[in-house]
């Protein structure tokens, strides 16, 4: 009885030491299987991508098992932009994402072939334009300001695709559309237009063939925008780019890939996906850079690139604007200068004209004013000498008498004076030149005219310096006229100390020099010195000087203006022809 119960114990020990035998045989081989991980863009959500991916990976596993386990990585619309990305070691996705990787040398291994794929075409990425079949929408152009919902904003399809067809329409994002992004699932873009929360969609080509399929949406409720025709059965509103391809990460051994690559193009089960070689990303990275999306686009460094490539052009160019902003600036300014001169010239010269017309007036003025009073000069003449006369013959020969006979003489004397002062003002405002000259002793005249004027202002020291045999042939009355106005005119600048420095200029020429200690002349005076009705004096008329210069041109000279250095006073100079009959007096 006990010998069947051991022979069964033996039976159950043998077959259990022969389990753990061939575990310690195999675990070091189970030791050595490496993990690696495949990361899948799950475009339509983790349970569609799980549904769809898992057999594959299964598949793989039990082909390359022990040595090598592969794990499925579900991966949203940004994972490649962010550090998740450098725990894979195998990537499935649209190309465009590739380019996320920034730097990393990844190696294209096989492109997947669409269930739909017909052995003449290998497009399978690309976007519809989809509106309700019930809207008023039938051009891109409809959908301006309109809401339009899409993946995101880095979608392939879903998104960028699409967007370069309203691009090409003159449509920007910036101005002319609103988008709505969905994000994953990107069934969500059609769910949004059926319940209208959105006006159009751009989904990815096949989504809403897919959806009818299996039994979620109607076709017949909507309707596309930019039909271009193709031969994988799908609505598509742009031209078809090569499918999803799967790309090994730098540090998959190279015979590992070599492997995989084998395995998937000649092995793989028909109702699993279905792989062809690598086809060229030239197409994605072209719409991607025209669109500026392209994340390996940088402005800077491509405005630097440009400007390392054409800096002599640059450098040429730029000297070239800035030459001519300053030839047109100096043009302007010169111009601007010109246009100052002209209208200040214009100015100065209306001014010349209107007090040319006051002036002619007052000449006009001068000319019946000088007649009036020459009645009443003459009969003071008169007076004066018929009273001089009656004393003279009443025979009362006294110191008083020879007074009032000697004030007579000079009250005559100035009258006669005053006389031919209103006749130079008569000659001046009839343009005509006096033409009673006469040969007098310079010293006496100006020594003459010193006195009236010291008459006025007796605390005024007046010095002159003169030959008292100097003869100048000239009009007394216009010359004792213009020193006498000079002389005024120190004293009103208040001058206390004058001097009168006469002295033959060449052989036909008398230079009389006055120089005072007053405060001299404005820089408007000696700018525009004969200008009339020019005055400093509250209650001047700006003519003295004008008079001065108008009597001493008749007579043939000229009247010369200047200040004494560092303000110390004011010179003028009159300079006067001798005359034909000028001379010396000798001893």
């Amino acid at each position: 009885m006990k010998f069947p119960k051991m022979r069964s114990f033996l039976q159950y020990f043998l077959r259990y030491v022969s389990v753990i035998g061939l575990l310690c045989l195999f675990f070091p081989v189970i030791a050595k299987a490496n993990d690696w991980q495949i990361g899948i863009l799950a475009q339509r959500g983790t349970t569609h991508t799980y549904a769809k991916w898992q057999p594959w990976v299964d598949w793989l596993n039990q082909q390359l098992n022990p040595e090598h386990h592969f794990v499925l990585v579900m991966l949203d619309l940004d994972d490649l932009k962010q550090e998740k990305a450098k725990d894979l070691d195998f990537i499935i996705t649209n190309q465009s994402q590739f380019f996320y990787l920034n730097d990393t040398p990844v190696r294209w291994l096989v492109t997947l072939n669409s269930p739909r794929q017909q052995h003449d075409t290998i497009g399978r990425i690309g976007s519809a334009i989809i509106v309700r079949a019930d809207s008023q929408y039938r051009t891109l152009q409809d959908l301006k300001g309109k809401k339009i919902a899409a993946v995101g904003n880095d979608a392939f399809g879903g998104f960028l695709l699409g967007y370069h067809e309203f691009v090409q329409h003159n449509l920007s994002e910036k101005h002319d559309l609103h988008f709505q992004f969905t994000g994953f699932p990107v069934d969500n873009t059609l769910f949004w237009l059926k319940e209208k929360k959105v006006d159009a969609a751009i989904t990815p080509v096949c989504l809403l063939e897919d959806l009818v399929i299996e039994g979620v949406l109607k076709q017949q409720d909507f309707r596309l925008l930019l039909d271009k025709p193709n031969t994988i059965g799908c609505w598509a509103s742009t031209d078809l780019l090569p499918n999803w391809s799967l790309a090994a990460m730098p540090k998959v051994p190279h015979s590992l890939a070599t492997t995989l690559v084998t395995l998937l193009l000649n092995h793989s089960p028909a109702e699993l996906p279905q792989w062809t070689p690598p086809l060229s990303t030239l197409q994605a990275d072209y719409i991607l850079r025209e669109l500026y999306r392209h994340p390996q686009q940088n402005l800077w460094a491509d405005v630097k690139y440009w400007l390392i490539q054409y800096q002599g052009w640059i450098i040429a160019i730029i000297s070239f604007i800035l030459l001519n902003y300053l030839w047109v600036s100096w043009q302007i300014h010169r111009k601007s200068k010109a246009l100052e001169q002209v209208y200040q010239d214009l100015h100065f010269y209306q001014k010349q004209l209107a007090q040319a017309d006051r002036l002619s007036i007052l000449g006009e003025m001068t000319a019946g004013i000088a007649h009036e009073i020459n009645q009443p000069l003459s009969a003071i003449s008169m007076y004066s000498a018929g009273l001089k006369h009656q004393l003279s013959q009443s025979g009362y020969a006294s110191q008083v008498t020879n007074k009032i006979l000697d004030v007579l003489d000079k009250i005559i004397h100035q009258v006669d004076r005053s006389v031919k002062i209103v006749q130079n003002l008569r000659h001046w405002a009839k343009a005509k030149n006096a033409n009673d000259k006469e040969r007098i002793l310079l010293h006496t005249t100006l020594q003459r005219t010193i006195y009236f004027v010291q008459q006025q202002n007796k605390q005024a020291k007046i010095q002159l310096n003169c030959d008292i045999q100097l003869q100048i042939y000239v009009c007394t009355t216009m010359l004792e006229q213009v020193v006498c106005n000079c002389l005024l005119n120190a004293l009103q600048a208040n001058a206390d100390q004058i001097a009168i420095n006469v002295q033959p200029i060449h052989t036909d020429k008398i230079q009389i020099e006055i120089v005072d200690n007053g405060s001299g002349f404005t820089q408007q005076q000696l700018d525009f010195p004969f200008v009339p009705f020019q005055s400093t004096k509250p209650d001047g008329l700006g003519l003295g000087l004008v008079i001065c210069q108008r009597l001493i041109q008749s007579q043939g000279g000229d009247i010369q203006l200047s200040n004494l250095p560092q303000g110390s006073g004011a010179r003028v100079n009159l300079l006067l022809p001798k005359g034909n009959y000028a001379n010396s007096f000798s001893g």
